[in-house]
């Protein structure tokens, strides 16, 4: 990445223009008033904690601040409260150095430099980024660890950028608070982006409030109360190594800490980890044990969401976790984030469920449609990929590779799962030998998908056939090992040692060797130990026969296969049931050339097929009919899913709504703006002499309930196609545009006839703004570009940039086009729209949606006037767009939303108002999942605080009204709850 140029005698005032850092975001601090920016514990904490507390409470381990640059470098000027620039067993540059980070094109954190200390007051460094100037980049300054911070500035070149960064998503604000020890704050870590809890927060992507305390953070029964005062994502709680040998200690001090949190915070996770020590034989340690009986008893007493982490792996037991024995270097360090991050990940945000891959000989035999069939119906599971492969002894392998891949395109397209998940066709000849790789687009698809992942998530790769797609993806690109885990269903198991004297091994020998020694997760599924593993034709038929689709295709397969076969073994399941019902299967680790092979050595056969048959039942996988009250004789109805509300009537809002948007605001409200008239377009006419208008609702209780609408904008217009978006500085943006009589003559009635014939002119995009949460707006609208119109909001990426999408027509060609628009000052200016080039003869001929990437880049999505949806990517923030291509489904009004959990959805009208999720940033997308019956559409989507969805949309037709309807994702598509 880059490199740090510390330069103190040539960084010179002159040179850049300074800023103090407790003007920007400061993040790793809960409190506002505190003696000092930099300080960690407020004035009203003083009296709870002990003196040494408070004297490290000045000390700024984990604060940072963020701050957004365009500048080709920046330089920073700090002083320390204390002389004391390092320890014995910790450097300088930890204990009192500063650490910049900045936020890469993927959206990760990469570091930049550390600033060295050389004295007490007026430390000097100049950060280089290595990219140089750059249109906007989020920027992380951690500060010294072991030091107070007296004064700290950032400054760039005068002309630079240098501003506060824009607020975190909602979702991702409230930070979790860690409280603790020496091992907390940092020691002994060799700079201070490498302290654990800072690793944690990149990781998370979310703030940590570090409240380590050296030897001071022991749980002593006062400090509850201001942990108590914040409002964390989760607790973590790391005293062990402090409170002392007494196991009625610990159960006082664990037992009133989460009693005196539960009273303010009833529901927040709270999650104590143990000691953590590298020698394997320590543990558990006696004081785990105490702290384990402490939290077991809170536990048992009914306290919920509380967690509790052994500490046996938390740093590893090579030794080089330490310095001393107790403080951390920075791999262990790194390790202890690592260990901690899934736990904290699923506390904060809920479970996650495996990213499963499906590697598989299925034209090979009978067993592998049916355990594909078991992994795809599984709620556990979210496959994203199913991939082709031939097997050994096949005369013709690239044939049984495409063989393979015709009958898992066969089964996805049974089960509606086509345009799900990704099915590459894999390698046509096996490795030739141990170390080279067959490159293949399924091989391809693992690498991809596994580095989609999250830190600390792995991609759970099932191989049924040979081993050539997995063991090349490894070959291809080695840092895999560390992303995946494999099962695998091969080798034989005899006298505590894997053999490759079976099958698929035998038939893929060269990637079945390479497996073993490849230091990946590996898990095997020995073939002599399914010998008993039997099924009948019999059963197959009482359960899967004349049940149609895919049920009856695998009823099928047995009879094509083996027609005189009325008992098979069916390897391949036991794979998925060994995973999925870890109870009804037995494993030991297997250590080959240093590598750890977990090796299933037992099965209960009658369980799993009891397991399989009830899980692959219609009734598992298919909307379940609703308990009936009525006898038995009587048929029982599904239950109704629960029916949308109408939030836009009212005396404002006329006879006629459309067109709507939402936007949740930072107050927490949700305002959505729809359009009100008297039909599709409401020209003035004397007896309706303003014409359309737009109005506004609001809910403050995620919306449940709604209040009356008022009137957003109206003039003597037909104003329409309201989009709401608030922008960081608070201020709420609405874009719309507006239709009227080419002369701006009135009709005289509204009822007239030829309403639909007369003559119109666009006045192309408009603006209005609210700087009090949309109670109040501007009066006269502000033309923007009157030759493009809108039907989306503005998005604002990271850096504060708005992007806009548009729309017009072209004379020349009698053909839309599509584009977007930048603005860098939050709308007041704008520059040029840039066109979205289209393929030949296809109009893009409305309703532009943007959206950010994980990745940095940017996606549109557009109708055509094909009803196909078109979509392209802009590396350059808009700048310039790739060509438009089909996304692979219709739609019409796409919006553009992306969840909590990195989720994306397209809410969009065709087929009538419905949705397409993507899980992979608009790779491939899952849908539709219809939302109603109705076909306006024109739909917006709101993350709610519980992490389902609200839709607001409108019906069309005489009447026509704003719905709005809650849901929320599931492994089958959509589950609607009340509102």
């Amino acid at each position: 990445m880059a490199l740090l140029a510390l330069h103190p005698g040539r960084v010179t005032a002159q040179e850049v223009k300074w800023r103090d850092a407790a003007t920007f975001e400061i993040e790793g601090r809960g409190w506002a008033k505190t003696s000092g920016p930099f300080d960690r514990l407020p004035d009203s904490a003083k009296s709870k904690v002990t003196q040494l507390a408070w004297d490290l409470s000045k000390e700024s381990a984990g604060v940072c601040i963020r701050f957004v640059t365009d500048a080709s470098a920046v330089s920073v000027r700090w002083s320390l409260t204390s002389g004391s620039l390092a320890m014995p067993h910790m450097a300088a540059t930890g204990v009192s150095g500063v650490d910049l980070y900045a936020r890469s094109a993927d959206g990760s954190w990469r570091f930049v430099g550390n600033g060295r200390p050389h004295k007490q007051e007026g430390n000097l460094g100049k950060f280089e980024f290595p990219e140089g100037p750059k249109t906007r980049r989020e920027c992380l300054l951690y500060l010294p660890v072991y030091n107070g911070t007296k004064s700290l500035e950032i400054g760039a070149a005068p002309d630079a950028i240098l501003e506060k960064a824009p607020p975190r998503p909602e979702t991702l604000r409230q930070p979790v608070v860690v409280y603790g020890t020496s091992i907390v704050q940092g020691g002994c870590a060799s700079r201070p982006g490498m302290v654990w809890t800072s690793i944690l927060g990149r990781m998370l992507d979310r703030p940590i409030i570090n409240l380590g305390f050296s030897s001071a953070g022991t749980m002593e029964v006062p400090v509850a109360e201001p942990l108590a005062e914040l409002d964390p994502a989760a607790y973590v709680i790391d005293c062990t190594w402090n409170m002392g040998d007494s196991a009625e200690v610990y159960r006082d001090r664990v037992t009133k800490l989460v009693q005196t949190i539960r009273k303010a915070r009833p529901d927040t996770p709270i999650i104590f980890v143990g000691q953590s020590l590298f020698r394997p034989e320590g543990h558990p340690t006696d004081l785990t044990r105490r702290l384990e009986a402490a939290v077991q008893s809170v536990q048992k007493e009914g306290g919920k969401g509380v967690i509790l982490v052994p500490g046996r792996d938390l740093i590893g037991d090579d030794g080089e976790a330490t310095v001393d024995g107790v403080h951390l270097t920075d791999i262990g360090m790194a390790r202890q984030a690592l260990a901690l991050l899934p736990i904290v990940r699923e506390a904060v945000s809920g479970p996650t469920k495996p990213h499963v891959y499906i590697d598989t000989d299925t034209a090979n035999e009978i067993d592998d449609p049916y355990a594909v069939f078991r992994a795809l119906v599984a709620p556990e599971f979210q496959v994203v990929g199913l991939s082709s492969m031939s097997w050994g002894g096949n005369p013709d392998f690239a044939a049984g590779t495409r063989k393979s891949q015709k009958m898992n395109e066969d089964v996805l397209a049974l089960m509606q799962l086509t345009d799900r998940i990704s099915h590459p066709l894999g390698a046509l000849s096996p490795m030739p030998d141990a170390s080279k790789p067959v490159d293949s687009p399924a091989a391809r698809d693992i690498i991809a998908k596994a580095k989609e992942l999250p830190v600390g998530e792995k991609l759970q790769v099932f191989v049924l056939g040979a081993y050539t797609n997995v063991a090349s993806a490894l070959l291809l690109d080695p840092s895999l090992k560390d992303k995946l885990a494999v099962h695998v269903m091969g080798y034989n198991f005899v006298d505590g040692r894997l053999k490759t004297d079976e099958f698929n091994c035998q038939g893929d020998l060269n990637a079945a060797s390479y497996l073993l020694k490849s230091g990946v997760e590996l898990y095997a599924m020995p073939a002599n130990i399914l010998w008993g593993f039997l099924w009948t034709k019999a059963d197959v038929d009482a359960h899967f026969k004349g049940k149609e689709g895919v049920r009856d295709y695998l009823v099928k397969r047995w009879e094509a296969h083996a027609p005189n076969d009325p008992r098979r073994i069916l390897w391949d399941i036991a794979v998925f049931e060994a995973i999925l019902r870890p109870k009804l299967a037995i494993r030991t680790e297997v250590v080959l050339e240093g590598s750890r092979i977990q090796v299933w050595t037992k099965v209960d056969g009658k369980a799993m097929q009891a397991d399989y048959w009830a899980a692959t039942q219609p009734s598992k996988i298919e909307p379940v009919p609703a308990p009936s009250p009525t006898p038995a004789a009587v048929t029982s109805k599904p239950q109704a899913p629960p029916e949308p509300i109408v939030i836009s009537k009212g005396k404002e809002a006329y006879g006629y709504q459309a067109f709507p948007d939402a936007c949740r605001l930072k107050n927490g409200d949700i305002v959505a703006a729809f359009y009100a008239g008297y039909t599709h377009v409401s020209l003035a006419a004397d007896d309706f002499p303003l014409g359309g208008r737009l109005c506004i609702v609001r809910s403050s209780d995620e919306g449940r309930t709604w209040t009356e609408p008022a009137v957003l904008f109206d003039d003597e217009d037909d104003n329409r196609d309201p989009h709401l978006a608030q922008l960081d500085d608070g201020s709420l943006i609405c874009t719309f545009f507006s239709i009227a009589e080419k002369d701006h003559k009135r009709l005289k009635s509204f009822k007239d006839p030829k309403l639909f014939d007369q003559v119109r002119k666009d006045s192309g995009v408009q603006m209005i703004t609210s700087r009090d949460n949309g109670k109040t707006w501007d009066t006269k609208a502000r033309s923007v570009f009157p030759d493009w119109v809108c039907s989306a909001p503005v998005r604002q990426l990271p850096d504060g940039t708005c992007v806009l999408g548009l729309y017009r027509g072209d004379e020349k060609t009698g053909l839309s086009i599509a584009g977007t628009a930048r603005s860098t000052d939050r709308g007041l200016t704008w520059e040029t729209p840039v066109a979205i080039k289209a393929p030949p003869g296809i109009g893009l001929n409305a309703e532009t949606d943007v959206i950010r990437l994980n990745d940095g880049r940017l996606y549109a999505a557009m109708r055509s006037f094909t009803d196909d949806m078109y979509d392209a990517i802009s590396d350059d923030e808009a700048k310039s767009w790739s060509e438009a291509k089909k996304a692979g489904f219709p739609a019409h009004a796409p919006h553009l939303t992306r969840l909590g959990t990195g989720a994306i959805i397209l809410s969009h009208r065709l087929p009538k108002t419905a949705i397409h999720v993507s899980g992979n940033d608009t790779k491939t997308w899952k849908g539709p999942f219809p939302i109603d019956s109705c076909i306006g559409a024109y739909t917006a989507t709101v993350e709610l605080k519980d992490g389902s969805v609200l839709i607001v949309y409108y019906t069309e037709g005489g009447g026509s009204v704003i719905r709005a309807r809650r849901f929320k994702l599931n492994a089958d598509g959509i589950e609607f709850l009340p509102l």
